[in-house]
């Protein structure tokens, strides 16, 4: 990196922002200074578990992501081996959060320090009310996408992504034994974890059920059931505004409690031999109808 002297010394970017060494970002207030963001980060609890997790963020993208968001972060670790441009971003996002960064090579998180370069530690995600992902945000219907028990941490980080990008507001997320975004869900999520909103649920039942009495529309997917056109029609025939919600089935597709609260349920070729193929097909072949529900919002498409 530009301007570090020797291992485990301070590292100064070149634009000649504040140095990062091991006690952090120069200048940077301590937990006791003023009653700013910095202190309110400082005193924020920092729970060991939660149900959602995504304490331990890796990757630059995810990291960024993190900072510009309103989660409190404790701290910020950086790699020597850091690209000198994407540390100079992060500190500029650090700075204008008051968070610590520090350089080093070892601890906790060694394994994903080595990987990717940076790991912020972070409160832990807090999770959403099902009624509140049914509302609307600010020019945009709530969309929301349900997953089945069986998607692992890599369709999971996969379809927080594309998800993400084809403006989604919400995921319905099963819970599980330890925590439901690990670091390698939120390395591939890249910085999705931050914007869409996730309720863990233990049965998409139930959980459908309370969302149709919210007042959404539940189109389900699945390998049995109507031509898949039948979800466009469907959307077609409902008001903008109104909120919708995919479900996608698993592999053992969606199961009668779950489809009998839809309100259409289409099916997909599944010829995949990999089962998360099959998730990911699922989600990719429903985009399409909600990007053009969006377009007729008036919204911006996935090319904008």
């Amino acid at each position: 990196l530009a301007g570090a002297a020797v291992a485990g010394g301070p590292v100064r970017p070149a634009s000649g922002g504040p140095v990062v060494g091991a006690g952090g970002v120069a200048g940077a207030p301590s937990a006791g200074d003023g009653d700013d963001a910095g202190s309110a980060v400082a005193r924020a609890p920092m729970r060991a578990r939660s149900r959602l997790g995504g304490e331990q963020v890796p990757g630059v993208a995810s990291v960024a992501a993190l900072l510009r968001g309103g989660r409190p972060v404790r701290e910020v670790v950086v790699a020597p081996s850091l690209a000198t441009e994407d540390l100079e971003a992060l500190l500029a996002l650090a700075a204008g959060r008051h968070v610590r960064v520090t350089r080093r090579t070892g601890g906790a998180a060694a394994r994903e320090l080595d990987h990717h370069g940076v790991v912020a530690s972070a409160a832990p995600l807090r999770p959403v009310r099902l009624e509140d992902l049914c509302r609307p945000r600010p020019g945009q219907a709530a969309v929301v996408l349900g997953l089945p028990a069986e998607a692992g941490d890599e369709e999971l980080g996969t379809v927080l992504a594309e998800a993400d990008r084809a403006g989604i507001t919400g995921v319905l997320v099963h819970e599980r034994t330890g925590p439901v975004v690990t670091p390698a869900v939120a390395d591939l999520a890249a910085g999705a974890i931050e914007r869409v909103g996730m309720a863990p649920v233990r049965d998409l039942g139930p959980a459908a059920a309370r969302m149709r009495a919210a007042g959404a529309l539940l189109l389900g997917v699945d390998r049995l059931g109507a031509p898949p056109h039948a979800l466009a029609e469907a959307l077609a025939r409902e008001p903008l505004d109104r909120p919708v919600v995919v479900l996608l089935g698993g592999r053992q597709g969606l199961g009668r409690q779950v489809a009998n609260r839809c309100h259409a349920v289409g099916s997909i070729a599944a010829h995949e031999a990999v089962w998360g193929s099959v998730l990911l097909a699922q989600w990719r072949r429903c985009a399409p109808l909600l990007e053009l529900r969006r377009l007729r919002e008036g919204g911006p498409g996935l090319a904008d």
